[in-house]
This record gives structure tokens, sequence and C-alpha cells, in this order.
């Protein structure tokens, strides 16, 4: 679906556009380019949340609209408006959506197919094992005793258990289920030296006797961080062995190059820039290297744009071509986890695992809104400001976290949102303003927030949390010596601090619980009051006839 084939009003797709675009969402653009061109462009609310960078010379409208469309996968959809003047929709088909979805779950497939055959590489034999490239992880996994410790537990999950994995990022399995083996190799993560006052930076970890272990479960976490993931085995206590970190070849089902939507290869040479222009284009940032790109080979550059870290890096993958052209954008776009193509004269980049890391974006609008009201009143915090986070997705709620700077995983961020509707259904006015000043343990109770245990529904919601939380709350309820009614949410600003890699983009809060007279760790949360990487008011669109 093409825009602006032909029509009344078409030739006004004509007109020249040149676009400075630096991560502005969709909606936003079409926009300011309806305002600028008066052609009628809309979004779907599918797509209107995408942001797009946008580095082209002038060149009449259709063109730029078009690439947009290829850009992600699109079309345009004529219509007419009330006063019977043309208008373009944007909106992704449902094959497209489909296609998406797709390849989520192909990846699942292929990071259970990497553990699949760590599995079956247990039974190699030494000299088998080192004739693997050395930079194979399942070499590096298995070259461990916890690696072989952790891949033989793996290897007892059956395939609903994987598909938990993969899905929920975590699975469990129960101590008694391994064998004697086994269970001696798991002793140092319930009990021994590393439980040492001296070694746990003073805190006091409460050890499980070998004659205990089989009343627990191992947990099996997916853990990302800084673009890789890893399969890690965990101890209740918390201590853990990692059991494998996943290849770029397993969490990247599309080459470095090539239209992800058809297969279409990129023709070597075929009207591609110069390699040394290539080379010579990167800046401090990736927009500031797109921006270069563009200046130094004088090729329109589309790219889609993330405000969330990586998901997914594709670090040390070899060369798949050499030709030097296709090699130079290779290795330009492989470090921010990006694929390239060309359309035309337009050179398109798109996040290579796009289909994971979308699902990581909060949408603009919703962290402007919450960063607007907190910023009024960032000294006088309130409970709603935290439950704004409901709103989000557990995906959605890391990628905003991490572009706060407050680092944190899936695995960190368990029974959060499960704990946010528990909170939210207690019997509270949620402008009420956070508690500032010292908390004391023996206070706790009084300061704490309370289910109402008689009500049918918090009793639920609070269950609920309890089973999605990793620690046993139940048991560190009874091991205080109180029963369920006292327990409580604590939630406090950390000090009113800025946190993380972007000072004054946010404020942290403590989400603490009460526990007969005590307080237990929860979750670390950061409230935006501001978005961060905001580069819209850079975007600048120039039209001539």
């Amino acid at each position: 679906m093409r825009v602006c084939r032909n029509g009344p009003g078409a030739s006004r797709c004509n007109q020249r556009v040149a676009i400075s675009a630096e991560g502005i969402p969709i909606r936003d653009l079409l926009a300011l380019l309806s305002e600028k061109t008066r052609v009628d462009l809309k979004a779907q609310d599918y797509v209107a949340n995408d942001k797009i960078v946008l580095f082209t010379p002038a060149r009449p409208l259709r063109d730029v609209l078009n690439d947009i469309a290829t850009l992600f996968d699109d079309g345009w959809l004529p219509g007419k408006t009330g006063d019977h003047k043309n208008r373009y929709l944007l909106v992704r088909t449902q094959r497209g959506r489909d296609y998406e979805d797709g390849l989520s779950q192909d990846m699942n497939r292929k990071m259970l197919a990497q553990m699949d055959a760590q599995v079956k590489a247990l039974q190699e034999t030494p000299d088998e094992l080192k004739r693997r490239p050395a930079s194979d992880p399942i070499r590096r996994a298995l070259s461990t005793e916890d690696g072989r410790l952790g891949t033989g537990i793996f290897a007892l999950l059956n395939a609903q258990q994987r598909a938990q994995l993969m899905e929920n990022w975590r699975t469990q399995i129960p101590v008694s289920m391994l064998s004697a083996e086994q269970k001696k190799g798991l002793e140092p993560l319930f009990f021994g030296d590393r439980f040492d006052a001296s070694k746990t930076g003073g805190f006091v970890l409460n050890q499980i006797p070998r004659e205990e272990m089989d009343k627990h479960e191992m947990r099996f976490n997916l853990i990302g961080f800084h673009g890789e993931l890893s399969v890690y085995m965990t101890a209740p206590i918390g201590f853990n062995v990692e059991v494998t970190k996943f290849s770029a070849g397993a969490k990247f089902l599309l080459p470095p190059h090539g239209n992800p939507y058809t297969g279409k290869p990129v023709k070597a040479g075929a009207g591609l820039p110069d390699s040394k222009r290539v080379a010579v284009s990167r800046g401090a940032s990736w927009v500031e290297t797109l921006h270069a790109l563009e200046e130094k080979t004088g090729m329109p550059v589309v790219a889609d744009f993330y405000r969330s870290k990586p998901v997914h890096a594709a670090d040390g993958e070899q060369d798949v071509s050499s030709d030097p052209a296709v090699q130079a954008l290779d290795a330009l776009s492989r470090p921010e986890g990006y694929l390239w193509w060309t359309r035309d004269k337009t050179l398109l980049l798109r996040k290579r695992d796009w289909y994971s890391q979308r699902l990581y974006e909060a949408p603009d609008w919703w962290v402007e809104t919450v960063a607007k009201r907190i910023d009024a009143h960032k000294d006088a915090l309130t409970y709603a400001d935290v439950l704004s986070l409901s709103d989000l997705s557990v995906d959605q709620i890391i990628g905003l976290f991490e572009s706060l700077g407050l680092h944190t995983n899936r695995d960190n961020l368990s029974g959060l949102r499960e704990m946010l509707a528990s909170l939210a259904a207690c019997p509270i006015d949620v402008n009420t303003r956070l508690y500032k000043g010292i908390v004391i343990a023996g206070d706790s109770q009084k300061l704490g927030v309370h289910p109402y245990l008689n009500d049918a529904r918090q009793r639920a919601l609070l269950a609920d949390f309890a089973r999605a939380f990793p620690r046993d709350l139940i048991g560190d309820i009874r091991k205080a010596g109180g029963d369920p009614q006292e327990f409580g949410y604590l939630v406090i600003p950390h000090g009113g601090r800025a946190v993380g890699d972007t000072p004054g983009a946010s404020v942290e809060v403590d989400a603490l619980f009460t526990i007969h007279q005590g307080i237990s760790a929860g979750f670390i949360l950061a409230l935006p009051t501001s978005l961060p990487d905001d580069r819209r008011a850079n975007t600048r669109i120039v039209v001539t006839p």
C-alpha cells in the first residue's frame, strides 16, 4: 500500500521535504508533516508509538512516506476526511503483526535448541569439546564444574518447564528430584563458607542444612544484562551459577543485513556507500552516528529508535560477507544490534531483534504524563505515583528503569505487578503522601499499608503476589512469629535522590514489606521526572515546492 499514488490532492506528495528527526514517535512526526505539507497523515494506535530517526535531504514527500512504511513493514491506507479531502492512515496488517509475534516464538525455540545441544554435549569427551571453537558458548559452559552441574540438572526439566523458562524467564525443579551426586554439587549454594558474614558484606544469611535441602527447589532464570542473555541456576538463599550464555546466533533470527520482511539479500556493491565513508561515520551516540552516515554518504538514512537499553547485543559475531562495503555497514550496525538494507537510494536500519525490543518501550506520552505529575511534587510523592507503574507490562517497566539508569531485570522484578495490584486494593487513599522520615523497625506496622484480609478479593491478590514473589513471604511471616494480618507494604522515597546514569531524570522509591515487627526488602523502583534521551526538539522539517 504505497501512499499518494494518484487522485485529487496527490500532487502535494510531490513537495520536496528535508527532514532531520532524532527519535520521535510516528504520531508526532506525522502531525508535524501534516502541518507543514497540508497532507492529512495519521497513524493507527498500534504503530503510532513506534519511534523513528530520519536524516534525509530534500526529496519528494511520497518517497519519505514510503520509506517510513517500508522500515516498519507498514502500509498506507487511503481514505477521506469529513470534508472529502484525502487522508492517509499508516497501518500494520495482521500479517505483519503475526510475523512479529512468530519471530518472538522462533527466538525462544532457537535458544532452547542451544540448551538442548549443550545437554547432548555433556556426552562429549574432553578432546571432542576442545575441537569446538574457543568462542563456542557450549564449550565455555561445559569447561566449568558449575556449568556441567547446571546443564545436568537442566536436562531434567520437561518440555513444559523449558517452555515456562522461555515465556516467564523462570522455572523451578524440586531438589528431591536430583541425584545424590547433583545434590552434593549444590551444597555450597545451601550452606558452608560463602555464608560467612565476612564474605556477605556483613549480612547474616540463614543456611539450609543438607538434611533440609530436599524441602526446597532450584530455580532456573533467564537474566539479561548489557545485551547479554544467560541462564542461571539459583538456590533459595540467592546464590547462583551460570549455566550458559546465549550466542548472537541464538539471540538473533535475522542476519546483519538484508530485508527482514522478505528475506531479499543485499546485492554486494550495488548502490552501497564507499566503505571508507562508512568507517568514519561513528559518532558519540547511535543517533549521531546515523546523522554522520547521512552526511558522509549522501544517502537518506531511516532507522527505528528506542529509549530502552538494547535487550541483545551481537558483539563477537564474525563477518558473513567479504565485500568491503557490506562489512563496513555490518561493523557500524553490529554494536547497537541493528541490521540494514536498502530501498532505492535509501539506507534503512532496524533493530535486529525489534520484535523483542519493542516490548520494552514505555510510550512517550505515558512517560511524559507521569513525569510532569511527579516533577510537580517530587518532594511529596504519593501512592498514586507509584501505582502508575501498573499501566506498564513487566518488560516495559524494565525498559523504563534501564532508560532511567536503574539497572534491573525480570528476576529482580518478579511479583512486582502482583504487588502493585495488591497494594492498589488496600484500604488507602492513593493520594496519600509517602512517609519521608526515618523508619524504625518497631514502627513499621504503623507506617505500612495493610491488606484487609476479611475481603476475599484482597486475600486473593495477596496470595497471587506471594506466589509470584521469589521469596517465601508466608514463611518469613511465620518465622517472625506473626500471621498474615501482620503483613503490609511500606513504600518510601529513597532519600528523594535522582538515580543512575541520568541525574535528575528520575526519583528512586523503595517498596518494602512490614512483617511482624520487622522490615523485609522488596523492590527498588524508579519514577521518571523527564523523558530520557529526549531529542524531539531537534526535529527539523523544511518543505519546498
